[in-house]
């Protein structure tokens, strides 16, 4: 009489789900810390270009200005971004006959510093009092 060994089968196929789970776990963690340390990096990289700017605005007086016309602090619209030292306020502004891209950043609304941003890549920049 021959016996059946009803479950042997399933054992095996269970612990190679099992496996075959465990390996996409670790693989999709991997793939997610991959991608929280670029964008750990991209933002890092914009903090510092913000700090950057916000102390730069800290210790620059207002001079003959490529900001006329552009950017004046009671319109348009200005996008917060916070920095480690504090926060400050941008607007861009596309000039596509120029084929610049014109930046500007304030964080007190009085001073405002500007960027043209040349499409091959010159830029030029600036600082207006209001």
């Amino acid at each position: 009489m021959s016996k059946v060994h009803r479950g042997w089968v399933s054992v095996p196929v269970l612990m190679l789900v099992i496996v075959f789970g465990m390996l996409m776990v670790r693989y999709q963690t991997s793939l997610q810390s991959n991608e929280l340390w670029r964008t750990q990096q991209k933002l890092s990289r914009e903090n510092t270009i913000w700090h950057e700017s916000y102390v730069l605005l800290s210790f620059m007086s207002a001079s003959v200005s490529l900001c006329s016309d552009f950017c004046p602090p009671e319109s348009g619209h200005w996008t917060k971004n916070n920095t480690s030292v504090g926060h400050v306020w941008l607007q861009k502004q596309r000039v596509n006959h120029l084929a610049v891209e014109r930046w500007c950043v304030t964080r007190d609304q009085q001073r405002i510093r500007c960027w043209w941003i040349h499409d091959d890549g010159r830029y030029s920049t600036s600082v207006l009092n209001h």
